[in-house]
């Protein structure tokens, strides 16, 4: 006796939906149109803020990440992923907290995109037409990724250097800002776009979400490992804070790809969603392709902005956060619109088990009992490419329909129009429950510990057998010593208004072969001179002159303040023995620092700052470039770990005070 003839008795109750005009069952929700009918309020019921589309026992506007980016997740297996995120986060924070530098970038990079696979493999485990598109969205993303990240990143992290007074407007910083993130997300879009124009008949919204999910995983999971790779050279432990490596972890494995999956899934869900639908709940744009890509593009330029804006890693990791809980909330609610908008027709199926309430209910649009939308299940998967003819509903008392043997029952033939001879929703049977489930909570876990420790494992090996990059050998060894000669060359002349001079000199003047070029910038208090070296990239630096007055404050202060304002998140490195400009006695300090951001290269650089006061005026000095140990190719015992260490020295001894003559 099946599970229908059992709740045999009665013909089910029927009424008319105030919303939608047409007659279904009289239940909680409306099976056509979705709205709520026991709500009082006609247009509180419609909207349904208290009830999410996809998960009606939660409201619309919550933070969430299983029930935002996993939809159609049955209500068993909601508990099993979001243990699941919980175990990934404390893996990440754990390994970051112990400096493991491999493990923090494998799971990084793979615990989202890992998850989300696990996902798929739940709702449908034995669906095969999802398995080519879904590989070939995941490949493409994945090779977008690459080679945004090495097109791209280099000019992220150029502006990312903790130079002298950063300004949020200078080209390099609306390249980072701008292009670098705006192309990313077009980047992102692609792979579901030219999917879409592969089946424009038959769309559904969250067929186009996975498909988008599924691209920017791909796209954040291949650039994360490009731009982080060059680490490994530095072995398995990493340098730097404690709060350093967790905002990198948690900016990479975190922020990166749940606002990545959040704006491309949208957007694609909006290109692939099917209208015309009963219900005329919320506002249509909400659900238009043009917003959608607009709010992702504005989205993804905020962040670039907050990179580069020179923030403390506190509060950076703060901003991300946010930002990750606010767009999966907007996520959640243009996903509600969606849903309830989504074309559907009025229909009354067999009774069937369902995934949320797990009472045997008519096959509807959506569940009369909890009121659900029946595409947000996977009771009625469209693959992305193939047949047009769906699989059947799950069936009261269908045997057939388990994880194990749904494949008997897939395309057994359109729905049964005739209704249910139910008169309440009874519960469902334990063999249809279980039907609900695809992986228990221990293959979870096992899947995902087992696909991270694999990853792990390789990037640890990596990182071991890997030689460090040596540096570039400096071409000032042939003649630089501590009392070796300098060639005598002829400098240019700096003059401030407040009467300070400076006499500088190119690298080449110091270096006989493969000098870096020299570039100087010049304002009213401030000598910048940039140092460039294509073959020798640890020779790139800034080092800039400035004055100020020092109002009291000692040489020791007025370091601490300009590598406070500077670079916020860097760590004391070593005290400069004996430094001087224009042969006054100053206090110099070096400092270590690794900027943060979504994108762009993860680089440490050395920054050295240096100030000398005289009558209650400052004249100060700050160098940044990579970090390097000059004592690697120097010919003397050193503790600097800068390349511009070794030919900018004059630039600091050529410095006149106001009211001293040039030599």
């Amino acid at each position: 006796m099946t599970a229908t003839d059992e709740h045999d008795t009665a013909p089910l109750p029927e009424t008319t939906c105030p919303h939608c005009d047409e007659v279904v069952p009289d239940a909680a929700f409306c099976g056509n149109c979705g709205a709520h009918l026991e709500d009082p309020d006609r247009r509180r019921g419609s909207r349904r803020a208290h009830a999410y589309s996809a998960f009606p026992d939660e409201r619309v506007l919550r933070v969430s990440v299983v029930t935002s980016l996993l939809p159609q997740l049955g209500r068993r297996s909601r508990a099993p992923f979001q243990t699941a995120f919980g175990l990934a986060a404390v893996l990440l924070i754990a390994l970051a907290a112990a400096r493991l530098e491999a493990a923090v970038i494998a799971v990084s990079a793979l615990s989202v995109p890992l998850l989300f696979l696990l996902y798929t493999l739940e709702i449908d485990p034995h669906e095969r037409r999802f398995l080519v598109p879904s590989a070939l969205v995941l490949v493409a993303g994945a090779g977008l990724g690459v080679g945004w990240a090495l097109l791209v990143g280099p000019i992220v992290s150029d502006a990312l250097v903790p130079s002298l007074s950063p300004s949020l407007t200078n080209s390099s910083t609306l390249e980072s800002a701008v292009l670098g993130p705006a192309v990313g997300q077009l980047l992102m879009i692609v792979p579901v776009a030219v999917l879409r124009l592969r089946r424009p008949d038959r769309t559904e919204a969250l067929d186009g979400f996975g498909a988008g999910v599924t691209g920017a995983l791909g796209f954040t999971l291949a650039a994360t490992l490009t731009e982080l790779s060059s680490r490994l050279r530095d072995g398995n432990l990493a340098h730097g804070s404690v709060l350093t490596i967790l905002t990198q972890a948690v900016v990479r494995g975190g922020s990166v790809p749940l606002v990545a999956a959040a704006t491309t899934g949208f957007v694609a869900a909006s290109l692939w969603a099917r209208h015309g639908g009963a219900s005329r709940a919320g506002v249509a744009w909400i659900g238009s392709p043009i917003v959608a890509l607009a709010g992702a593009l504005a989205i993804q330029i905020g962040l670039g902005f907050a990179d580069d804006a020179r923030l403390s890693d506190a509060f950076l990791l703060v901003i991300h956060l946010v930002a990750a809980g606010l767009v999966l909330i907007a996520l959640r609610f243009g996903l509600h619109q969606v849903l309830l908008r989504e074309g559907g027709d009025a229909r009354t199926g067999a009774a069937r088990a369902c995934p949320n309430c797990l009472r045997l209910v008519p096959a509807m649009p959506y569940c009369p009992s909890c009121g659900v939308a029946e595409r947000a299940t996977a009771l009625l998967p469209l693959p992305l490419l193939g047949s047009r003819t769906p699989k059947r509903h799950l069936v009261a008392g269908d045997t057939a329909a388990s994880p194990h043997r749904r494949a008997v029952a897939a395309g057994a033939g359109d729905l049964d129009t005739r209704a249910p001879p139910t008169a309440a929703f009874p519960e469902a049977t334990r063999a249809q429950v279980i039907a609900t489930r695809g992986l228990g909570p221990y293959q979870l876990a096992l899947l995902l510990l087992g696909g991270l420790a694999a990853l792990c494992g390789l990037l640890v090996g990596l990182a071991v057998a890997l030689p460090s990059t040596p540096p570039e050998p400096c071409t000032a060894l042939s003649c630089f010593s501590p009392f070796g000669p300098i060639p005598l060359r002829q400098g240019h002349v700096y003059r401030s208004t407040e009467g300070w001079t400076d006499q500088w000199f190119p690298a080449a003047a110091l270096l006989p072969q493969r000098a870096p070029s020299t570039t100087a910038r010049a304002t009213a208090d401030e000598l910048q001179l940039t140092f460039t070296n294509a073959s020798a990239p640890v020779e790139n630096g800034v080092l800039a002159i400035t004055g100020l007055q020092a109002n009291g404050h000692s040489a020791a202060e007025l370091v601490t303040r300009l590598q406070q304002t500077n670079a916020p998140n860097a760590v004391p490195d070593y005290v400069v023995p004996g430094p001087t400009i224009g042969y006054e006695p100053a206090y110099g300090e070096a400092f270590a620092t690794t900027p943060n951001s979504a994108n762009g290269q993860s680089i440490t650089y050395e920054v050295v700052v240096i100030c000398a006061v005289r009558r209650d005026y400052a004249i100060c000095s700050y160098a940044v470039g990579p970090r390097v140990s000059v004592a690697a190719f120097e010919n003397h015992p050193t503790p600097a770990e800068l390349a511009l260490a070794l030919w900018t020295n004059p630039e600091l001894n050529d410095v006149r005070w106001p009211g001293e003559s040039n030599l």
